[in-house]
């Protein structure tokens, strides 16, 4: 028994040194082997399925430790010859961790392959080329040769990691750039299920994501006959992105049926991700829609839905990148859509307000992006239940939109406004430089009290409201535009009323002018009662010219005449204020200012963006009295002494009568006076007037009910 255990004592000395043996040989075999002769086969192989070269700077190594691995510094990819740069791709070092004993046989067995700092550059040219795009290319004869002498050891990779990595894709057509930092990057085949495992941790637009999920293997990405899956959950902060679907050619991005659901808890989110300068806070929301390709070249985007706060959005679409110029259908429809925040008519805190920066200019002088119309047609159709402007809430809007070499076309533009009606027109030819545009609106019978309820504003104004726009003009800004603009705007609102304190709208300075014109007894009620508002302005070459400016209300008739100069911005407007016959001694002993000072004009000045309303020394007051006898008020204008003489039509409505006298063209009093400056000024009101009464008569007569 005891020299069976000494023999079985050196059996296993013996096979311990029989194994040391094999791994000294191994390891003398492996460490004097020259690795940089697979560089020539390796770089042969890139070439001929690539068609580009591969650089290997540094010596292929074998690092022996406790994962024996081969290493090699300094690899660099070829790019395009079209390329940005020379290479597609680079890597401070390439690491793969290698069993031992298939490494004899010539096999590589990587149970992992390490990427270190990698540098990729995916980018396509302005024809839409992608520098993915390989030419395959024939072995020479010296190639085939040395093909036979020392073959290129098979290549198994079980797992592939990336560290530090850098990722860019240029886009050559829109000439945009996305860039994408991999702090950590694995993807580990699952053979069972003939797909990759995905893990990444980086950043995008300098926001942190999570990536995680399966896609296709490098064969079925390579092979265009089949379908490249693809099952990805994307995490950034509180926003999720989930894909779900497959590409067939995903280097020429055919066969695609990919679904994308998307939420978050916060828009800014949104904004972060897509590199946005600013979006407004909206809260939680969700998307989700299908992206398929029905024929070549077409792009279908269907079962889009979209919620946003208490906004939702749904509809399809498809564009055609095989017409000359891409060819864009949508049909979009919504039951509320609240615009407000994107187009800046949110309240602003005081804070907010006092470090927002003055605004100079409320026209823009920034080119519109007026080329960008000639490259692509489109048609689309918008339907929406609400739609809440920052000064207007629209129900029931119809749209449609074309858009054909250049020719932009809003029409028929539907909508319902306070129970009445709106419709409009926008038509804008893009030239070369400069766009013409044509823009008509006609609103009737809008209720401003049940407009603003949609705002939550059931004390603010009321009355009805009629108006009539159309307006012309050419440039290439909205600034370049209105300084050449030409048309009318026609406004006339019947009986009404407005809130004092909501006239602070307007500023401290404005407000306290606006108050004294048409309420100064406002110490005695909270609103301000008008009988009726009546404006015109023409425009021609950019400069609005008043026809009629009339504002009656129960204390006191205003008229107006002047200019707005919408090159400069600049507002000359005369206001001049007549108390109402009857309002006695009694009604101005309760104010602490006389009737004379009720009677001294205003002037509206300043700019459309800081305007100034003030007292003008420079202007005749009007005149306190009745249209008839001889006495006149703003010179021989009939509407004016109309709607001054209060009741004096008997029980006919006095502004009815002043549209009346309008048509009938009220002379000059029996007092014989010579005309004077402010007469003759009342002379051309009166004129406006008429062709304000000839298009609003019958919708003022509808107004007034007679």
């Amino acid at each position: 028994m005891v020299e069976i255990t000494k023999y079985l004592k050196w059996i296993l000395l013996a096979v311990l040194l029989l194994i040391s043996v094999v791994l000294v040989a191994v390891y003398v075999v492996l460490s004097r082997y020259d690795y940089n002769k697979l560089k020539p086969m390796v770089t042969q192989a890139v070439m001929d399925s690539t068609g580009r070269k591969l650089e290997l700077t540094g010596d292929i190594k074998l690092d022996f430790g406790l994962r024996p691995a081969l290493y090699v510094e300094g690899v660099s990819f070829e790019n395009a010859l079209w390329g940005s740069r020379p290479q597609l791709a680079t890597a401070e070092q390439i690491e793969v961790q290698v069993a031992l004993l298939p490494l004899l046989r010539k096999k590589i067995d990587a149970k992992r392959v390490v990427l270190i700092k990698p540098d990729i550059l995916i980018e396509t040219n302005e024809s839409g080329e992608s520098n993915l795009s390989f030419a395959k290319t024939a072995p020479s004869g010296e190639a085939k040769k040395a093909k036979t002498q020392a073959e290129l050891p098979k290549l198994r990779i079980d797992e592939v990691r990336i560290e530090d990595g850098h990722f860019v894709y240029k886009d050559g057509q829109s000439k945009k750039t996305y860039e994408v930092v991999l702090a950590t990057f694995t993807a580990v085949p699952s053979r069972k299920r003939g797909t990759v495992e995905i893990d990444a941790r980086g950043a995008y637009n300098k926001t942190d994501f999570e990536t995680s999920g399966s896609v296709g293997t490098i064969a079925k990405l390579l092979d265009a006959k089949q379908k490249w899956p693809v099952h990805l959950e994307i995490m950034s902060g509180d926003t999720s992105i989930a894909l779900e679907g497959s590409i067939r050619d995903v280097m020429k991005a055919k066969g695609i049926d990919m679904s994308v659901a998307m939420k978050g808890q916060s828009t800014q989110e949104i904004a972060r991700l897509t590199g946005a300068a600013a979006f407004p806070e909206l809260g939680q929301y969700t998307a989700q829609l299908t992206l398929t390709d029905p024929r070549d070249k077409t792009y279908a985007l269907s079962d889009l839905r979209i919620v946003l706060g208490e906004n939702d959005l749904t509809g399809s679409g498809q564009i055609n990148l095989a017409a000359s110029p891409p060819f864009i259908s949508a049909t979009f429809e919504s039951q509320k859509l609240d615009l407000r925040p994107l187009l800046g008519g949110e309240t602003e805190t005081d804070a907010q307000a006092e470090h927002k920066p003055r605004k100079e200019k409320v026209f823009s002088d920034k080119p519109l992006p007026l080329t960008a119309l000639d490259d692509i047609d489109a048609h689309a159709t918008v339907k929406v239940g609400q739609v809440l402007l920052p000064t207007l809430a629209l129900n029931e809007l119809a749209a449609e939109i074309e858009l054909d070499g250049g020719h932009l076309k809003m029409k028929p533009l539907k909508a319902t406004v306070g129970g009445g009606s709106f419709e409009g027109a926008l038509d804008l030819r893009a030239g070369s430089k400069v766009a013409d545009v044509a823009f008509d609106l006609d609103v009737e019978r809008m209720n401003l009290g049940q407009m603003l309820e949609a705002f939550d504003s059931t004390d603010v104004a009321d009355g009805t409201v009629n108006a009539d726009i159309e307006l012309t003009g050419n440039g290439d800004s909205v600034a370049a535009i209105m300084a050449g603009l030409d048309g009318k705007t026609v406004v006339v609102m019947g009986e009404g009323r407005i809130n004092n304190g909501y006239l602070d709208l307007f500023g401290g300075d404005i407000r306290a002018g606006f108050v004294r014109l048409l309420n100064p007894f406002e110490q005695q009620s909270a609103y301000t009662e008008i009988n009726c508002f009546v404006s015109r302005f023409d425009i021609r070459d950019g400069i609005a010219r008043s026809a009629a400016l009339v504002c009656d209300t129960d204390k006191t008739t205003v008229v107006g005449e002047g200019t707005v100069n919408l090159k400069t911005e600049q507002i000359d407007l005369s206001l001049k204020p007549s108390p109402k016959e009857g309002v006695g001694a009694g009604g101005v002993g309760k104010v602490t200012f006389s009737l004379g000072e009720l009677t001294k004009p205003f002037k509206l000045g300043g700019t459309l963006a800081h305007p100034k309303l003030v007292l003008d020394p420079t202007q005749t007051a009007l005149t306190v009295g009745k249209a008839a006898g001889g006495v006149v008020l703003f010179g021989p204008i009939g509407i004016a002494a109309a709607l001054a003489s209060g009741g004096n039509s008997g029980d006919e409505n006095p502004c009815l009568a002043a549209i009346e006298a309008a048509e009938k063209g009220v002379k000059t009093g029996e007092s014989g006076e010579s005309k004077s400056a402010v007469q003759r000024a009342g002379e051309s009101v009166t004129e406006g007037t008429k062709s304000v009464v000839e298009g609003t008569g019958r919708t003022l007569k509808k107004i007034f009910g007679r």
